[in-house]
């Protein structure tokens, strides 16, 4: 079961992280997304373009699906590289 995921945080709010736009089981392959989704970005918008993203780590509940939001109350920030 996916343990992180990257989120697209440009429309964070209180209550949530952001969009999910992929769930990982490491962090490692968390990290190495979140690059290829920022060279596409860049790719498709121009080498200054970029999104906001975090890597959040599921502390409780079930799963949440791609494309909803991540909650505060299930999801924790963690660093790129996995300290706190």
């Amino acid at each position: 079961m996916a343990k992180y995921a990257l989120v697209n945080n440009f429309n964070a709010t209180s209550d949530t992280f952001g969009t999910i736009i992929s769930r990982h089981k490491s962090i490692d392959a968390a990290n190495k997304a979140d690059d290829a989704y920022q060279r596409a970005v860049k790719r498709a918008n121009g080498s200054t373009s970029y999104i906001p993203t975090v890597v959040v780590e599921r502390t409780v509940g079930d799963r949440v699906a791609r494309g909803s939001y991540a909650p505060r109350s299930q999801y924790r920030a963690v660093d790129r590289y996995g300290d706190e």
